[in-house]
């Protein structure tokens, strides 16, 4: 599996997704919310938080999008 994830900041409103795809590149899971008022690197790390839920039965996943938040 492999968990991409990103933020967006606009007028210091956050908004968080994710999509977690199998290794053929098809969509496993997704998601998106809005989270207020919060900086980037805040909002990257839920956004990570929040794809990082694995299911039953997945044992590896790549994760990747932001080395700051990975590091």
């Amino acid at each position: 599996m492999k968990l991409k994830f990103d933020e967006s900041v606009c007028n210091d409103t956050a908004g968080t997704g994710y999509v977690i795809m199998n290794c053929d590149g098809h969509m496993m899971l997704a998601g998106a919310k809005n989270i207020g008022h919060v900086s980037i690197t805040i909002a990257e790390c839920l956004a990570l938080r929040d794809g990082y839920t694995l299911p039953k039965g997945w044992r590896k996943v790549l994760i990747g999008d932001s080395k700051v938040v990975i590091d």
